[in-house]
């Protein structure tokens, strides 16, 4: 990767009728970062108004010139925007943002960066998300929400534990966590594109099944580095509407249906998801009786909390970046 302060990277942050408010922000803690080569791309799905022209005399005023804007006529859906922004990205690592998700500090990518640069090769990386909410101008941080819940098993590298937390558990990685090699990762988005709209992070799925690897980044005391704050409960994937939920379920049973017709998840275990997926009043049931220890398990990790993992919080990058104004004395 060259020079450990000469590193290269893409920003890709996807819009669709984003607030400007919050793409100003989160661009904000983009050319924030130090000791890197930055190119960010902008990639649109479509919006009513795409704001190209407000964003690009922001970067402008910044002095910032090596960015591209990236439209579409229409709305395709998150991840063939995904797939038309990386097309564009000039460099060979890529951080995906979204509106109101910013990178944990000024040193954010370069942390990264090093840390991928000295460890085991792997297709997609993954730093730890910091939740918040910044509703009616008040600041929430979520300290019981863990990405994953079970790290253990990746910092060890673990696959048979990693692949039972994934496959069975349902122990997601968010999309919003990665850094990735668009070479590598960029196939298997385009593959799950065929059948998937929406959740671009079901592509790690397919990675784990294919056996590829999955490396979390880790601090200089090799504990699980903060890398994005990631608002909650306003993208389609911590969203609390119904509408969402099913579609994410729908996409998530399509993923697992073709690896199993592909023998690369055994039946079994996609009977198992079936039960877990299906809408009806009574699944829950139909969950305790396929898998009492599943069923206990997800229970378990919804009424406990996970303090230790964000017990240490810097909040002086975040509060530059969203202005005093927002926060609660």
């Amino acid at each position: 990767m060259g020079n450990c302060d000469n590193y290269n990277i893409t920003v890709m942050i996807l819009t669709y009728n984003s607030s400007i408010e919050k793409t100003f922000q989160t661009i904000d803690s983009v050319i924030k970062q130090k000791k890197v080569n930055l190119q960010i791309v902008i990639a649109d799905d479509g919006s009513l108004k795409n704001n190209f022209e407000e964003i690009e005399s922001y970067l402008r005023g910044f002095n910032f010139f090596n960015y591209k804007l990236v439209s579409s006529k229409h709305n395709q859906g998150i991840l063939k925007n995904y797939i038309k922004g990386l097309m564009h990205s000039d460099y060979a690592m890529v951080k995906p943002l979204s509106p109101g998700d910013f990178l944990y500090n000024e040193k954010s990518l370069y942390n990264a960066l090093r840390y991928i640069d000295s460890s085991l090769p792997g297709t997609v990386y993954f730093g730890k998300l910091i939740y918040y909410g910044n509703e009616e101008k008040e600041l929430k941080i979520y300290k019981n929400y863990c990405n994953p819940y079970n790290i253990n098993p990746f910092i060890k590298q673990d696959y048979r534990k990693i692949k039972r937390n994934y496959f069975i558990d349902l122990d997601f990685i968010s999309g919003a966590s990665l850094i990735f090699n668009k070479e590598k990762f960029l196939p298997y988005l385009i593959e799950i594109s065929k059948y998937v709209k929406y959740a671009e992070d079901y592509a790690l799925i397919e990675i784990l099944a294919y056996g590829e690897k999955i490396i979390p980044i880790l601090d200089r005391d090799n504990n699980f580095m903060p890398f994005v704050w990631y608002e909650c409960n306003t993208g389609i994937s911590t969203s609390s509407q119904s509408k969402w939920k099913k579609i994410l379920d729908d996409e998530c049973y399509q993923v697992f249906k073709r690896l199993t017709e592909k023998n690369l998840i055994s039946k079994s275990i996609f009977d198992l998801q079936c039960a877990f997926w299906n809408n009806n009043p009574i699944r829950i049931l139909k969950l305790l009786s396929v898998s009492p220890i599943i069923f206990f398990t997800r229970l378990f990790r919804k009424i406990t909390t996970n303090v230790i993992r964000v017990k240490k919080i810097e909040l002086n990058f975040l509060v530059n970046i969203l202005d005093k104004k927002y926060f609660c004395s």
